[in-house]
């Protein structure tokens, strides 16, 4: 069983197109069960958690700043979401769409900002290799350090590289 289900999404004025394909190459939005009918949604933001994680990056203790907004409902199964933000931007980008994914359907969302970006670690760069393959290497790092087994993974800009590339290798 994969460790990803690979998500490509568009952000038009807070709505989420999300195309891609599961394991056995059935479509994510089935997958996430996404109603295919307009819905009401909550005016209410949800909870959203903030948090930060340490990875390893070139030998180096980054913190890594994450939103996170867990599911409605634990004790039925759910999918994990990661999304990963692109340039010049940070998770913040992402606190929308979770609260409105979180109203869709029972998700565990989780946006990080990446080293350099938002709340997160800014090394210099003597310090920390801000090369693509070393970015590459923060998804799966940050899903590791929290444990997590599984994941889709929404992404925009600089996030699909750092996610897709480290995706198809493995």
């Amino acid at each position: 069983m994969g460790k990803f289900i690979c998500l490509l999404a568009t952000i038009t004025s807070f709505s989420v197109l999300m195309l891609g394909c599961g394991e056995n190459n059935e479509p994510v939005a089935d997958r996430l069960t996404v109603p295919a009918a307009p819905i009401q949604l909550r005016h209410a933001p949800v909870l959203t958690i903030q948090g930060f994680t340490t990875i390893e990056l070139g030998g180096l203790p980054v913190q890594i700043h994450y939103l996170r907004v867990p599911p409605a409902n634990a004790s039925v199964p759910f999918e994990t979401v990661l999304f990963f933000h692109g340039l010049p931007t940070s998770n913040a980008i992402w606190e929308p769409v979770m609260d409105q994914l979180s109203q869709l359907t029972n998700v565990d969302s989780y946006a990080i900002s990446f080293p350099g970006f938002g709340r997160s670690d800014a090394p210099a760069p003597e310090m920390l290799d801000y090369s693509e393959t070393s970015l590459n290497q923060v998804p799966f790092k940050f899903a590791d350090s929290l444990g997590i087994e599984r994941f889709v993974g929404v992404v925009h800009d600089m996030g699909g590289p750092s996610f897709i590339c480290p995706a198809i290798e493995n």
